[in-house]
């Protein structure tokens, strides 16, 4: 077994009279070492899992405002390619029924030319504050609030709205 030996020469009047030895087990030693550094070993284990765990944790806390911004984002798109769609819809159609009535004047189709360039202009608008946004988004451009007259506001939107309700009567 291991053990820990001390030895020391005797001596009377410089002569060597023999030799003194003590010794003494490491087992227990050994044994409060194995135990100390299976102690560090879980204590280690277990902050470590402590970490990964409060990593995690916090992660998924600061995704969070990241994935609501990604799911705004998706419908803000969605939203544009569906308002932009509609204005091409309408263009493309009054192109449609120009082609097929080649033979008409600008005046027989003055309806159609009208709701074309409402519809361009519309579409106009909504590419600028496309391209609005994406600068305040860049940095590129600062929002200035103004006021903004909310009867006007209202009466374009019916106006907008009969537009794309045709075989409704307007009042």
């Amino acid at each position: 077994q291991p053990g820990l030996i001390s030895s020391r020469v005797l001596t009377d009047d410089g002569k060597s009279t023999g030799v003194l030895q003590a010794g003494r087990s490491l087992v227990q030693v050994r044994s409060v070492e194995r135990l100390a550094i299976l102690v560090a070993l879980a204590a280690g284990l277990a902050a470590l899992l402590a970490i990964i765990l409060a990593g995690w944790f916090l992660t998924e806390r600061a995704l969070i405002p990241i994935r609501a911004a990604m799911d705004r984002q998706v419908r803000f798109t969605a939203d544009a390619s569906h308002e932009l769609r509609t204005p091409l819809t309408i263009i493309d159609t009054g192109l449609q029924v120009l082609h097929r009535n080649r033979g008409q004047n600008f005046g027989d189709n003055r309806q159609v030319l009208e709701s074309m360039s409402a519809e361009t202009a519309r579409m106009t608008r909504l590419v600028d504050d496309l391209l609005a946004l994406a600068r305040v988004d860049s940095g590129q451009a600062q929002v200035q609030l103004q006021p903004t007259d909310v009867s006007e506001l209202v009466t374009a939107t019916g106006l907008d709205w009969r537009r794309w309700r045709p075989g409704e009567v307007a009042e």
